[in-house]
């Protein structure tokens, strides 16, 4: 399986955790793309994102105001060829 994810307003050099079926391909600074090939039995598959890393201090409220957040958006999700834009909504 050929993995593809694509992210986009990637603040403050967020880190993200990526898994397929409990298992870890990616832990690290989030990068604009990924890819990745996986060896992986024909069936149901999980992918997990998880933003890892994140302390309280790095969002910053001014005001009752959100004005900067370590953060990222994940813009793709492309599996063998297939775009699955129908899994990727508005956060």
């Amino acid at each position: 399986m050929n993995l593809t994810l694509q992210f986009k307003n990637i603040v403050d050099r967020p880190e993200c955790s990526i898994s397929v079926n409990s298992q870890t391909v990616f832990s690290g600074f989030v990068m604009e793309h990924f890819n990745c090939n996986l060896d992986i039995e024909e069936g149901p598959c999980r992918l997990t994102i998880t933003h890892i890393n994140k302390k309280p201090e790095d969002t910053i409220v001014e005001n009752g105001v959100i004005v900067r957040d370590r953060s990222f958006e994940l813009e793709k999700i492309i599996v063998d060829g297939y775009d699955f834009e129908e899994l990727v909504w508005q956060s």
